[in-house]
């Protein structure tokens, strides 16, 4: 499952910006990925509502990406045809689709795991493993600029189609109880809000948004002003990383706890960011170091968010609650971060771009690299420790039973 879901999506996206390019598209880059990223963040609580609430997991998770596979052949038209504002549209009809499959897989698996249990990197290093197979096959057919790639991620999802109807059966944990509007909307997940500590993260979640909606939107079209060739196979020793750290998880949070491990996860974008920007001036050394600290940027942020979201949340709340996190960290952080990187682009980048070549980026990595900075500072000092070592509680949504879970701070 997790391999099939993360293969569909990063057989096109890791080079959405370079195809963009190639097509006479460039100033829309930041757009595109603006309307990825609104996509994320509008959906994701709808579709997890209808898993916990009224229909299978498994089904609905079918019936996405059916939609999914049909958008790719139109948004391969749409490309070739030169058309801009039919690109954008459809990006973002995509991710408004695809993101809430992100939450849905999650909580299929810790609905059979367990909730937070710590076996899950081991099944979700498939993901990874399907990015990197997306990586090598775009990068080494050739088509890591040439709209095929969406005819690959559509290819991909319909056969997500047939799989998940293979899946174990995962009724809604919430059908039978007292409907409300908060059913409707799947906004019961806001209860962790009452949190002080799901505050922070999500306010840290939210900032980190920001370089991974830089890094991104413009990682593919900076590496190709390097003058690297194969973009999407060098793009792919991030994934292969993953596939190192993930499995690092259940040592880390024995070691460290969920504290420290998600603080690694937050500074390790203010130290990647530097590097890319080094790259401009120093040659490919720096380029490769942080594309291959891809693993610890994104298993130590978005695998332990999951899991910590997972640990604080009921079953009938479950795939809102990953949908919850899918929003602020994809959706709206991303949003910001892509509409600000839009800017910056076109006002200090593209500008400086014929006569400073590869330099002309630094600004750009620069300003992620400090709203990194900040979401680390943050999470340090705006952490509060439980007596007893443990975050225990998950929060009771109304017509429901709070359960306790564990998940060592340290």
């Amino acid at each position: 499952m997790m391999l099939l879901q993360f293969l569909a999506f990063g057989s096109w996206f890791q080079t959405l910006g370079l195809v963009m390019a190639t097509f006479g598209m460039a100033s829309s880059i930041g757009l595109a990925y603006s309307s990825a990223s609104i996509g994320a963040f509008v959906a994701p609580l709808l579709v997890g509502s209808l898993a916990d609430r009224w229909f299978r997991s498994e089904r609905v998770l079918a019936a996405v990406h059916l939609a999914c596979a049909g958008l790719m052949i139109v948004l391969r038209q749409s490309v070739l045809a030169g058309s801009e504002g039919w690109t954008l549209a459809l990006v973002f009809v995509y991710m408004a689709f695809y993101m809430p499959t992100m939450g849905i897989t999650n909580s299929i698996i810790f609905r059979h795991m367990g909730e937070g249990d710590r076996r899950f990197p081991y099944v979700r290093v498939f993901g990874t493993i399907g990015f990197v197979v997306a990586g090598v096959v775009v990068g080494q057919s050739g088509l890591s600029a040439s709209p095929g790639v969406f005819l690959v991620s559509a290819a991909v999802s319909a056969a997500m189609v047939v799989y998940s109807l293979t899946l174990p059966p995962t009724p809604p944990a919430g059908k039978g109880g007292k409907f409300s509007f908060a059913d409707l909307v799947g906004a019961k997940a806001f209860v962790l809000f009452r949190q002080a500590n799901f505050r922070v993260f999500a306010t840290c979640v939210l900032l980190a948004g920001v370089p991974l909606a830089l890094y991104t939107a413009y990682a593919s079209a900076y590496i190709d002003a390097l003058g690297v060739k194969n973009v999407a196979t060098v793009l792919a020793i991030g994934p292969v990383s993953e596939i190192v750290f993930v499995v690092t998880i259940p040592w880390l949070l024995r070691t460290v706890g969920m504290r420290w491990a998600l603080l690694v996860g937050l500074a390790s974008w203010a130290v990647r960011l530097p590097l890319l920007a080094l790259a401009a001036g120093t040659g490919t050394t720096p380029l490769i170091i942080a594309i291959a600290m891809h693993g610890v940027c994104n298993d130590f942020l978005l695998v332990l968010g999951a899991m910590y979201v997972s640990s604080l949340c009921p079953p009938e709340i479950s795939a809102q609650g990953q949908s919850l996190f899918t929003m602020l960290y994809s959706g709206l952080g991303a949003l910001i971060g892509s509409v600000f990187g839009n800017v910056v682009f076109n006002s200090a980048v593209a500008p400086r771009l014929a006569s400073d070549g590869a330099g002309a980026w630094v600004p750009l990595w620069t300003i992620g690299a400090c709203t990194a900075g900040v979401a680390a500072v943050l999470w340090v000092a705006g952490y509060r420790r439980r007596s007893g070592g443990t975050t225990a509680r998950t929060v009771e949504p109304a017509g429901t039973a709070a359960t306790a879970t564990t998940v060592s701070e340290a």
